[in-house]
């Protein structure tokens, strides 16, 4: 069978692909989004823009329409340190130049930027509804000459939380693998807009699907360096690492619980692929399906009481829920010719999945109950897709001409962007969950 033939690779590589062109059905959306502009930030320009990245997150953020440009900001006055305020741009100043009084949006971020010891900064932030002059949110903090890229995703995230009642992405880091030329793999960690990037492991051998752990301290991998599969925690911080399978056969797909106490993954060491929950504390390792059937890619559902996986025990690839109570296996997806790998929602039952109407093209689509899926992806070879936590935000990775990239979409299908090309071909991203 096909898909047989091609969970071999699945599970040496961990990448389902698939290719088709875009078909949107809207099931969700943020009304029509609200009119932002973004001043840049006055006082020193010791570190990057802060008004620039905050204009980029924003713009990624579902529910807001910003305005490409700058603007003056409406009211210095609102800021900490007013004395070296930026200038007003104000409807008299417009009217009395004989120009046209430019659009008002409905809500401009704002701020300013003192230094208070060497490398040592102080900012402060507003963000001005300019129809009534109202400051709908202010704030201010400290950070040192190296961290005004936080500083700004920090100032974006608790904007779009105030206005759109949603915590923000911005701030949140995504964990995946780089592959380079010289078949060279990289761990790597970004920000949600690609910059910062770093190094956790880099090998000559392949690094697959990484999974973070329910606190953010430590990722999961693949990885193939001593001639085989296996799986290894390794600790973000400390880079402490830690081989967990040491078998024949194929290991793959790790999956954190919510609890963090427990990996749920895919081996094949008892000579079919198989579901097993590997326990942290003790190194136990329990067998959860048996089947004749290749069981795949564990996904935890969020009370930690059930698992979704892929199996082809249909015929071809679907997704299963198994309560690991009674261990009795569903099938859960129905629509279409191949569902696989899933994503959970963690906002909701819906789930993500690489997807094939019966057409033979792939493509991550969204499934919910009572509804017909509806499709987030476009291009050739679509793969691991996953959910940010707010649930607004969807990255998948595709192939392109240039090779594999990281594409974000948002959830209604509005917003769609990649990682920049400078980080070179790219697989398997998932959000960090904190």
């Amino acid at each position: 069978m096909m898909w047989r033939v091609c969970t071999a690779a699945l599970l040496l590589l961990q990448m389902a692909t698939a290719h088709a062109s875009l078909t949107v059905h809207i099931q969700q959306t943020l009304e029509k989004g609200l009119d932002l502009a973004v001043a840049n930030f006055s006082g020193p320009a010791a570190g990057e823009p802060l008004g620039d990245i905050i204009r980029n997150d924003l713009r990624h953020s579902p529910g807001l329409r910003v305005a490409e440009q700058a603007v003056g900001a409406w009211q210095p006055g609102v800021m900490e340190f007013n004395e070296a305020a930026p200038t007003v741009t104000s409807l008299t100043e417009a009217e009395a130049s004989n120009e046209p009084a430019p659009a008002l949006p409905k809500y401009i971020v704002q701020g300013f930027v003192q230094q208070i010891a060497p490398q040592r900064y102080h900012f402060s932030y507003a963000v001005v509804e300019p129809a009534t002059q109202r400051v709908v949110l202010s704030g201010q903090l400290k950070a040192g000459n190296g961290r005004w890229r936080a500083v700004a995703h920090y100032i974006s995230d608790a904007v779009y939380e105030k206005l759109i009642g949603v915590p923000g992405m911005a701030s949140r880091q995504l964990a995946y693998v780089q592959v380079q030329q010289g078949s060279r793999y990289r761990l790597m960690l970004a920000d949600s807009d690609g910059a910062n990037a770093r190094t956790l492991l880099q090998s000559t051998q392949p690094l697959l699907s990484p999974s973070w752990s329910p606190d953010g301290k430590t990722i999961a991998y693949v990885s193939f360096e001593d001639g085989q599969s296996a799986i290894y925690s390794q600790n973000i911080s400390s880079g402490e690492r830690t081989r967990l399978t040491a078998l024949t056969g194929t290991s793959a797909a790790p999956s954190w619980s919510p609890d963090g106490q427990r990996l749920a993954m895919s081996l094949s060491a008892a000579g079919n692929t198989d579901i097993y929950i590997y326990r942290l504390s003790d190194g136990d390792l329990q067998r959860v399906t048996d089947h004749a059937a290749i069981d795949t890619e564990p996904t935890w559902a969020a009370d930690g009481n059930s698992l979704l996986f892929t199996s082809d025990r249909s015929g071809r690839a679907q997704i299963y829920r198994l309560d690991l109570s009674s261990n009795d296996a569903q099938r859960v997806s129905f629509t279409g010719r191949f569902n696989a790998r899933a994503a959970l929602d963690p906002t909701s039952d819906a789930i993500a999945t690489i997807h094939d109407s019966g057409d033979g093209r792939y493509r991550v689509a969204v499934l919910e109950p009572r509804r017909a899926p509806w499709f987030l992806s476009s291009g050739a070879l679509a793969s691991s897709p996953s959910f940010a936590s707010n649930g607004l935000l969807l990255t998948y990775t595709e192939q392109t001409a240039g090779g594999d990239r990281v594409f974000f979409v948002s959830r209604d299908g509005q917003l769609r962007w990649q990682w920049p090309e400078r980080l070179g071909t790219v697989r398997s991203a998932v959000w960090a969950p904190k």
